[in-house]
């Protein structure tokens, strides 16, 4: 599974037409739904907004043994 987090809607447009589950960034419970979603956590996430609350949650959504890029 593939999914994106961002706050314009063009950006996560684009992500789903390139075959991501799109999700708002101000979607509430973020993490516990993807850890939902990836069955324990997202192996890696990737930051591209500097954004600190995203940032936290993306590193909240990981599992235990996955990998943030900034």
């Amino acid at each position: 599974m593939t999914g994106a987090v961002d706050r314009p809607p063009n950006g996560r447009a684009l992500a789903e037409r390139l075959g991501a589950t799109p999700r708002p960034a101000a979607t509430a419970g973020l993490p516990e739904r993807i850890r939902r979603l990836t069955d324990g956590g997202a192996q890696y996430a990737l930051d591209t907004t500097a954004s600190a609350p995203l940032i936290n949650n993306a590193l909240q959504a990981l599992r235990p043994t996955g990998s943030l890029g900034l």
